[in-house]
């Protein structure tokens, strides 16, 4: 019986039926070690080229959800409770989270216009203490919070007439218009237990997190923005796939 959902206009094609590959493998339809169907029959299935769902395994892979065994086929790793995800690309959490089977809403608790603190203007490699935009912000899909978020954009890089206002979810989003999409982050992951990290009716018990601390840089090599984000642990698991 085919399980496979409609694919989402908003996102490129390979994106898409990567999201609802991770959808099947966390749902149970594909248990740990398991292989998965063909590529000429996920093809068929979901009525896409085989090129498509080479690329879309290939994502899937780089996430750590399978393994791709030349010439066996495509497997489930043995680990995939947690919303498996990649430190090699480049992306939003809110982007993350999407690719990975769930639906993705941001509910900011507070925008704030301010001077950095000297740790900030230290992290953005400022010798000045520059103006920034300072946010927290929490990711949630249906009943579940996923991860909670502090961070600051440097406000004197944004052009003149810029609003706040429409950073509404993704800060990727918000830059890109303005010319200012992150290129590069230097990030940094460890392992977090603080019961003050998280707010509201959602607090994690136990408070576990696994923090990425990142400053992001655009081409010209300026930092533009720093993010610690405290991704609920028994949701996720980070994963860097490494070959000879």
């Amino acid at each position: 019986m085919t399980t496979s959902s409609p694919l989402k206009p908003t996102q490129a094609l390979p994106k898409r039926l990567a999201a609802d590959l991770h959808r099947r493998i966390r749902t149970g339809e594909w248990g740990p070690g398991e292989k998965l169907p063909a590529e000429t029959a996920l093809a068929a299935e979901y009525g896409v080229s085989r090129s498509t769902v080479r690329g879309s395994l290939q994502l899937v892979a780089e996430a750590g959800a399978v393994r791709v065994r030349q010439g066996a086929g495509t497997f489930v790793s043995q680990e995939t409770s947690a919303v498996p995800a990649g430190l090699q690309p480049l992306r939003s959490t809110s982007a993350l989270i999407e690719e990975h089977g769930y639906e993705c809403e941001v509910r900011f608790r507070k925008k704030d216009l301010r001077a950095a603190s000297q740790q900030e203007a230290g992290q953005l490699r400022r010798d000045q203490i520059p103006l920034v935009l300072s946010y927290e912000r929490s990711f949630h899909s249906a009943d579940l919070t996923l991860a909670f978020e502090a961070g600051v954009i440097v406000a004197d890089m944004l052009p003149a007439g810029a609003s706040f206002d429409s950073l509404t979810g993704s800060v990727f989003a918000f830059l890109e218009p303005l010319g200012l999409l992150p290129e590069q982050s230097l990030t940094h992951l460890s392992a977090t237990s603080d019961a003050d990290l998280a707010w509201g009716p959602f607090r994690p018990d136990p408070p576990l997190y696994l923090t990425l601390d990142q400053v992001q840089f655009l081409r010209s090599g300026a930092a533009i923005s720093w993010s610690s984000t405290h991704f609920v642990q028994k949701y996720f698991r980070f994963s860097l796939m490494r070959s000879m």
